[in-house]
């Protein structure tokens, strides 16, 4: 595998958040957001800007929900541990 440059950027968020952590990739500009419960999704075509703001982002689920899931692409890339 090739690797990617610059390194992806990560952010934990704080307890209590509905996400547990989110990536981006800058140069696929691919958000991956793993939530609470395990489900992780990757959003297509997210800038870095929005990146940004989704980090710093009072409320990281109501910025996913209202910034980005109406308007990118979403894929889940896992199941529930429970099978779900």
């Amino acid at each position: 595998m090739i690797p990617r440059f610059p390194k992806k950027s990560t952010k934990q968020t704080p307890p209590g958040s509905s996400v547990l952590s989110i990536e981006h990739d800058p140069a696929t500009n691919i958000m991956t957001v793993t939530f609470h419960g395990g489900r992780t999704y990757q959003y297509s075509d997210v800038p870095r800007d929005k990146f940004k703001a989704l980090q710093s982002s009072e409320s990281k689920g109501t910025f996913i929900n209202e910034h980005v899931a109406p308007h990118h692409t979403a894929k889940r890339i896992n199941a529930l541990r429970d099978g779900r």
